[in-house]
């Protein structure tokens, strides 16, 4: 370092904290440092070595117009590839009832309740199109009406059928990682609107879960700290205590290992939810307080099970299940993560919310025997119970140093109560900075949102603090980053960012007025046929 006093430190080693400081680097700030508490960079993202084969315990998917993470990917060469998904996937009800389907949404289900599914995901689509995602508590009227309730309470007061309602939970089950009755609608629809719409978080083909990288996720993380250096980057550095000033311009931090540095600028590229395993002397302002302490992390088993042959391709299914039984059966969501080129036949699955609560109680052995029952009970092949090679498993919410996954969530009545006072810096001069993927304005919970969050602190920092922004270093702000020419995972229309339902699926009606309508019809038709009969024999 130039000095024993750094410009900038940043806590976090994930994608986030890297990303700040690839910033930095690229626009040469070089009197910085990254502590990260494991022994490893990438947070949550983690790649481990299966037999010669990389496999994502922790975040992988990416999807169009997530245009910073794949900006990284390319710039080290890493490719992308598409998600298998061809052929029938499974649904399976809470009273057991299994049928199969094609596409995104179950259409075996009747056509009352897809009617009924159909309008829930319209007004979903409909209402998150009013909220900005730069500045969501902006919209005064929708955030009073939608905080003080959860999506839970929103359900019950505008579905019609049951079937409608229990795949709408199992998409935000598969989505945040927790209950519907545990989060604010309104955040909810800030998060749908933030990544760019319902569909788009839903959807493999032109959706959030396109595409996968090619040798993992966490290289990307890694070849950053390759780029930085050892000497911008320092493993198993836990961050215990934090001595900062609003008005004085040196920050002190401590680690568990006693080593302690010094710096002008803190980013914290920490989930909100983590704030409180530090020691700030003085406190964080009470708003941040209240984040700490009302956020918490989704609970999630991320699980792949390995086969010795694709049982479910050979039997024509995609290998994507959607489970509502909630609890009776471990996985919620499922997806083919085969690798024809390393004879890797696997399937990833989610195991999610209180699915993932009660199932940790049990012992892997007894989660990887349900995990194949289920399998092979949705995709009707019992050769999926002997033929189960490996099991491999990622409790997220036993890890200490995330708590869970994906990202944090907020229960009703947190997001009108923080507003921008979750993304607001502290002191008079930037003294601490605040990152991490909860903190993005566009793709936030993902990979991109991560990085986006992390250069927006490094942005504020150099232009806003160390006013480096001059005649030499011209910097500008772009909070959509646009598609780049080269880029392979690229929708079809980059013109078109939200992506919801169709224009006609928006026009169809509620499940009540098509009843209504055939009740009047069959009444009429009922009077008229009675009408002929009197006018013929009476």
């Amino acid at each position: 370092m130039s000095s024993d006093i750094l410009e900038v430190l940043i806590i976090g080693g994930g994608l986030s904290g890297l990303s700040a400081g690839n910033y930095l680097f690229d626009h040469h700030i070089d009197n910085f440092l990254i502590l990260e508490a494991r022994d490893r960079v990438g947070g949550r993202t983690c790649t481990i070595d299966y037999q010669g084969h990389p496999v994502d315990v922790g975040g992988a998917y990416v999807g169009p117009f997530q245009n910073r993470i794949l900006r990284l990917a390319r710039e080290f060469n890493i490719r992308t590839y598409r998600i298998y998904n061809k052929g029938k996937n499974v649904l399976t009800l809470s009273n057991g009832y299994r049928s199969v389907y094609s596409g995104t949404i179950p259409t075996s289900i009747g056509v009352f309740s897809l009617l009924d599914l159909n309008y829930l995901l319209c007004r979903t689509q409909e209402l998150c199109e009013q909220i900005s995602n730069l500045t969501p508590w902006s919209n005064e009227n929708l955030s009073l009406k939608y905080d003080q309730m959860t999506v839970e309470d929103w359900l019950q007061t505008l579905a019609e059928t049951d079937e409608a309602k229990q795949i709408y939970r199992a998409a935000a089950r598969a989505v945040l990682c927790v209950e519907p009755n545990e989060v604010s609608m309104f955040a909810w629809l800030s998060y749908v609107n933030n990544g760019l719409g319902i569909m788009r978080l839903c959807e493999i083909e032109n959706g959030a879960q396109e595409r996968k990288f090619s040798g993992g996720s966490q290289q990307i993380s890694n070849r950053l700290r390759e780029k930085l250096g050892d000497n911008h980057v320092l493993l198993d550095h836990v961050v215990k205590h934090v001595e900062w000033s609003s008005t004085e311009n040196l920050i002190k931090v401590t680690c568990d290992n006693n080593k302690i540095f010094s710096c002008r600028h803190l980013i914290i590229a920490l989930a909100p939810s983590l704030y409180k395993t530090i020691q700030f002397e003085p406190e964080l302002p009470p708003k941040k307080r209240e984040a700490t302490e009302r956020m918490y992390m989704g609970s999630i088993i991320k699980t792949i099970t390995v086969f010795e042959r694709p049982f479910w391709k050979e039997n024509g299914f995609s290998g994507i299940i959607l489970d509502t039984s909630k609890v009776s059966n471990p996985v919620i969501f499922s997806y083919d993560d085969t690798s024809d080129e390393h004879q890797f036949y696997a399937i990833m699955g989610f195991i999610l919310a209180d699915s993932s609560r009660q199932w940790a109680k049990k012992t892997r052995d007894e989660r990887r025997q349900a995990v194949c029952e289920q399998y092979a009970q949705a995709f009707q092949c019992n050769e999926m119970l002997t033929g189960c090679r490996d099991y491999i498993e990622q409790n997220w919410s036993a890890e200490q140093f995330s708590g869970g996954c994906y990202t944090d969530i907020m229960p009703k009545e947190v997001f009108s109560s923080l507003r921008e006072q979750l993304w607001t810096s502290c002191g008079n001069n930037g003294q601490l900075i605040f990152a991490g993927t909860e903190l993005a304005t566009r793709f936030s919970g993902y990979m991109d949102g991560a990085v986006q969050a992390g250069e927006r602190a490094a942005f504020e920092v150099i232009t806003k603090y160390l006013k480096k922004n001059d005649e030499n270093l011209s910097l500008k702000w772009i909070d959509e980053e646009p598609v780049d020419d080269r880029e392979e995972c690229r929708s079809s229309n980059i013109n078109q960012l939200m992506y919801g339902p169709s224009k006609i699926e928006m026009l169809l009606p509620k499940a009540s007025i098509v009843k209504l309508i055939l009740k009047i019809a069959s009444i009429g038709l009922v009077g008229c046929i009675a009408m002929m009969i009197k006018s013929r024999f009476f």
